[in-house]
């Protein structure tokens, strides 16, 4: 994503990471996030990081509340705009580059107002070419497209779907758009195609979006999707597992059961690609986690390095006027995470006052 949002890979924690290895994927959520987000993450992850799925479908809303349009997500209604500003908050609290997640802000800023005019059947066509490989980001990039469709009350559903292009060129990415738009594209940085999403007053079909996505781009994902796909099916009881660690294991448990199940992925990949056949079909995170809980190889990609090959992704927290800024709570055991300069009354998890400072 870049961060919540390379549109397809959602990333709904909602508190700063913790001092972790693992910029691509936190594993500290607030505790409205519902355990379906969790799950959708976790496989959103995996698919991106681990497995290199080809393609990837998710859904936005478009509706009101309080009286205010937006996209929002489809669990709790939660403004994309919100979410984006979250994100770019935590980078600036870490320390890092923000240049797109501020893309990402005004790209929902322009579509919370275009979309309030689109029909049923208007697509929606989004570019993220690759970051900068000095910030942990990988060499590929997606193209995202939607099909809108109107609901009652000027409600809108959009259908998204997030293609895999690897090895993203920018003058890849302005030539799909010149044809998708009729126009001559000639943007020069990455975070100009996150700021400007396209909503195209006509229905590409999927025959033919993928036609546009062949002729432009020599690098589209590879990879048998539907095999890649039963992977992910046949991980679901340890990804549900690693929910309940998220919740309420100490964080070295946390990292050690995601460490376990990124490891069962690579081997189901491996063992598919060299049609070794005997893959288990129900697999528990308590049974792999002594045997796979190692670290896994770093990989970079649209949300940053997996590991700390850099001192932007393994570094720590400065110290403010209050002291050291990470500690845990005495009542859930989970890490907290003071702003700098700011002081906690109440753990950032469970709301206990035992934390106050």
């Amino acid at each position: 994503m870049t961060n919540i949002v390379e549109l397809g890979q959602y990333r709904h924690q909602e508190l700063p990471r913790e001092t972790q290895k693992n910029y691509a994927f936190a594993l500290e959520y607030a505790p409205q996030v519902t355990d379906q987000e969790i799950e959708d993450d976790v496989v959103s992850y995996l698919a991106e990081y681990r497995l290199k799925i080809p393609e990837y479908a998710y859904g936005l809303d478009f509706s009101s509340q309080d009286g205010v349009w937006g996209v929002r997500d489809s669990y709790r209604g939660e403004s994309m705009q919100e979410k984006t500003q979250k994100a770019l908050d935590v980078r600036i609290q870490n320390g890092q580059s923000t240049y797109r997640e501020e893309a990402e802000l005004e790209a929902f800023k322009k579509l919370d107002t275009a979309l309030r005019f689109a029909k049923e059947g208007d697509t929606l066509v989004w570019g993220s070419p690759p970051g900068d490989s000095n910030e942990g980001y990988g060499d590929y990039g997606f193209i995202y497209h939607g099909k809108i469709q109107e609901r009652d009350g000027g409600k809108k559903e959009l259908k998204m779907t997030a293609i895999r292009v690897d090895k993203a060129k920018i003058d890849e990415y302005n030539a799909f758009f010149s044809q998708v738009t009729g126009l001559d594209v000639g943007l020069t940085k990455a975070e100009d195609f996150i700021a400007n999403p396209i909503v195209a007053r006509r229905e590409f079909e999927d025959f033919e979006m993928k036609s546009l996505l062949k002729e432009n781009f020599a690098g589209l994902g590879s990879g048998n999707q539907e095999n890649l796909k039963e992977i992910l099916y046949q991980l679901r009881p340890a990804i549900r597992d690693l929910i309940a660690h998220v919740r309420f294991s100490p964080q070295e448990v946390r990292q050690k059961a995601l460490y376990a199940l990124e490891n069962m992925a690579l081997e189901l990949k491996n063992r598919m690609e060299q049609k070794i056949v005997t893959i288990p079909k129900k697999i528990r995170l308590d049974d792999i986690i002594d045997e796979y809980g190692f670290e896994p190889p770093i990989e970079r990609g649209s949300c940053g390095s997996t590991g700390s090959s850099s001192d932007i992704f393994g570094m720590t927290l400065r110290d403010d006027e209050h002291g050291g800024r990470t500690f845990e709570c005495p009542t859930c055991h989970l890490t907290n995470i003071r702003p700098e300069g700011e002081l906690l009354r109440a753990c950032q998890h469970c709301g206990s006052d035992k934390v106050a400072c």
